[in-house]
């Protein structure tokens, strides 16, 4: 079996040459995701003069070292472990969560209402608590969301565009200035850069599935309800 390391692989999840290749591996037992980056690793591209803009940014060293250490403090954060060369690029390892996108799930359960009903209230409690300890995750799309729809747990995914006031690169390019700019992008975000917001995304997904029920009405409802 093909090995990265002292991790075996099961399978690859996603190949994408132009950023990263993400396996499934196994290590004593236990799963985790491998992110093999294709090319180079920047905490910022010099194009983004508003944003640190990249793709690759989690496996830059200093971006690893700040979403590991918030990974070890907030258990909705999936867990970052290590960060090592691996055929002359990098590789990260992180926490393995088993579940369909977001949009996966709506495809699947369309016509179970209830069901969906359940899920987007829990993603929208997500996303609250993503938001009161003042993380943004910056590319808000519904791709970046995984359910498991047999124990109803949602996690954000995709940590290349987080954000958080303490992290080095949020304070050099003011992401929190006006305090919660970034938080409302990963609402509705009207800019051209990234995910469109995930309200904007809801809505989308409504209409191309022709769901019954106002999925962006019921996620706002819980967002701006629950404590």
């Amino acid at each position: 079996m093909e090995k990265i390391k002292d991790y075996t692989v099961i399978k690859t999840i996603q190949e994408n040459g132009e950023n990263a290749n993400v396996y499934l591996v196994e290590k004593e037992g236990k799963k985790f995701v491998a992110k093999h980056f294709t090319k180079s690793v920047k905490p910022y591209v010099q194009y983004g003069k508003k944003n640190h803009f990249g793709r690759r940014r989690e496996g830059a060293d200093e971006v690893f070292k700040e979403i590991k250490s918030v990974s070890e403090k907030h258990s909705f954060i999936i867990q970052f472990y290590e960060k090592f060369k691996w055929d002359k690029k990098w590789c990260i390892i992180i926490d393995y969560f088993e579940g369909n996108t977001m949009n996966e799930f709506l495809f699947l359960f369309k016509d179970d209402k209830i069901k969906i009903l359940t899920i987007i209230e829990k993603f929208a409690l997500e996303v609250k608590l993503w938001h009161k300890n003042q993380f943004a995750l910056g590319d808000a799309h519904l791709d970046n969301i995984l359910v498991n729809s047999l124990t109803e747990e949602i996690r954000l995914i995709d940590y290349s565009q987080m954000h958080h006031p303490d992290f080095k690169y949020c304070k050099k390019f003011n992401c929190f200035n006006p305090q919660n700019r970034r938080i409302d992008e990963d609402l509705e975000n009207t800019t051209k850069h990234f995910g469109r917001g995930f309200i904007t995304e809801l809505r989308k997904a409504q209409t191309s599935l022709k769901i019954e029920i106002d999925l962006a009405q019921i996620f706002q409802n819980k967002y701006q309800n629950c404590l």
